[in-house]
């Protein structure tokens, strides 16, 4: 039996490579450009220069309703009202740190941000080297442009934004799945930071059309195939590590995140010898014999799911495709394929960042559009082809993203979502009113946000609201807890053999 599992796990690898598909890591680094059009090295650098504290940072963009959203820059207190930040301590940081935002500029002004990372490692590796320093640096940006709007400075709050716009369309991220991840908060992040600026009434249409030229050159869908298929490279070599040395599993678990599901197993195997035994037994017996077709089963769901996000990069739209079920599967003797992310999470990120892309390309030309005609159009198509070259299109099915002028003289601008209903821009608030953009449930439009009225700003800022919000923020149950508690309660019926597991996150 176990021969039979080798000899169908080679085959499968055979069939996939006469396919053209690259198994190995080697196969699949990325080319580096001219080290002269190269701005990573003095980012890096400089980004790491950045003297800050958790609450030297502001976030743009808070949801008080389901369509709208609250003007940070306009608050008297950045962060809300439960918040010790103040537009004073800002004002510090950002003096503080002036002189480094103007080499961060001058590193973005170069066409490209490139980082040389050793792949070879696979996943032994900590965090890539310049995953903290793109953090720091974009949320850096993001800040500063809110200070300057605040302040009333035109010129560097527009100097800032297009520093944050360049490094988020710039950067050729590498293959790694916490790197796309990382770079798909940082375009929110962006994107919630330009809704703030189109609030701004003093830019001009010659600005605008520039950042709007940047986000339509980003393509948010490039990319996710080579990052796929180097996440399966390196699960291959796991596989391969953990038949030699079946202890190795317990470190993945540790450093891919199920830190969680190692305490449950170490905990029963105190309380229980028989679970000692247990484990003693089935992990070598895992490695010698079921981990092949684990391995086998963990590729055909990435390739699954690599032929889905082809069909979507080719089509340039969402593609509501699952994978297969493997019905003929003995699921309980999976232990790595529970570990790797084998790329469906990955297709729905991607495509609720490339919407939010696309409806800020929109807003951005509708703010141009309104510019010079003192009001919004009554259609998207009034756009082209003096503010965009085509209809802005929905990503989740293909047509032209909804778009109705209201009577207050403001729109209505949204996407079906990932259900392709058109539920006539409903909408709910996803998570507290300091989550930002987030999408909403099943049977809603995900929407842009307008600015909250009056009236919602001033109940944001009632002291109950205060009262609740400092209250949630003391709390470490309000997401952490209740996401790690039914981790484990996932991993635990799945290690006694449940398959009908379906409890979900709040």
């Amino acid at each position: 039996m176990r021969y039979r599992s080798i000899r169908a796990l080679e085959n499968y690898k055979a069939e996939l490579r006469a396919k053209g598909e690259k198994l190995t890591i080697a196969e699949l680094i990325p080319i580096a450009p001219l080290n002269e059009s190269n701005g990573m090295s003095s980012f890096r650098m400089h980004a790491g220069m950045i003297e800050t504290r958790q609450e030297d940072y502001s976030r743009p963009m808070r949801l008080v309703g389901s369509n709208h959203a609250l003007v940070s820059w306009q608050q008297p207190v950045p962060d809300g009202p439960w918040s010790a930040n103040t537009w004073t301590n800002l004002i510090v940081w950002l003096e503080t740190n002036a002189p480094v935002l103007v080499d961060i500029h001058a590193d973005l002004a170069k066409p490209v941000l490139f980082d040389l990372i050793d792949y070879s490692v696979g996943y032994d590796f900590a965090l890539p080297p310049n995953w903290r320093h793109m953090q720091s640096g974009m949320t850096a940006l993001s800040t500063a442009t809110l200070i300057e709007l605040h302040e009333n400075h035109p010129a560097q709050a527009w100097t800032n934004l297009l520093s944050l716009t360049r490094l988020v369309q710039r950067w050729q991220v590498e293959p790694i799945h916490v790197m796309h991840l990382t770079h798909r908060g940082m375009c929110v992040r962006a994107i919630h930071t330009t809704w703030e600026a189109l609030q701004y009434p003093g830019w001009t249409d010659v600005q605008w059309a520039e950042l709007q030229a940047c986000w339509e050159a980003l393509d948010l869908c490039a990319g996710v195939d080579a990052e796929q298929a180097m996440n399966r490279s390196m699960v291959i070599g796991c596989y391969a590590k953990t038949r030699q040395n079946s202890s190795y599993i317990i470190s993945l678990f540790t450093q891919t995140g199920y830190g969680g599901m190692l305490n449950y197993i170490q905990e029963n195997i105190t309380r229980d010898p028989g679970e000692a035994l247990h484990m003693a037994v089935l992990v070598p017996l895992w490695a010698f014999w079921f981990s092949f077709d684990d391995e086998r089963s963990f590729m055909h769901r990435t390739q699954e799911n690599l032929e889905i996000i082809r069909s979507i990069q080719k089509q340039s739209r969402w593609v509501n495709q699952e994978p297969c079920p493997l019905t003929n599967w003995n699921r309980r003797t999976f232990i790595l394929q529970e570990v790797f992310d084998s790329g469906e999470g990955q297709r729905l990120r991607m495509a609720t960042t490339e919407t939010k892309r696309r409806m800020l390309v929109a807003a951005i030309a509708l703010k141009r559009y309104q510019m010079h005609h003192g009001n919004y159009p009554e259609q998207l198509s009034a756009l082209v082809p003096e503010f965009v070259s085509s209809v802005p299109m929905d990503f989740m099915d293909g047509q032209p993203l909804r778009y109705r002028l209201q009577k207050d003289g403001s729109y209505l601008l949204y996407s079906v979502a990932a259900d392709g209903k058109d539920n006539g821009g409903k909408s709910e608030m996803s998570g507290n009113v300091s989550a930002g953009f987030k999408f909403g449930a099943d049977g809603t439009d995900w929407v842009w946000p307008q600015p909250a009225t009056p009236a919602e700003c001033e109940a944001y800022n009632n002291p109950q609201t205060v009262k609740r919000g400092k209250e949630m923020i003391n709390s470490n149950v309000f997401f952490i807890a209740p996401a790690a508690s039914i981790g484990i309660e996932y991993f635990r019926q799945r290690w006694q053999g449940q398959n009908n597991y379906t409890t979900r996150l709040p």
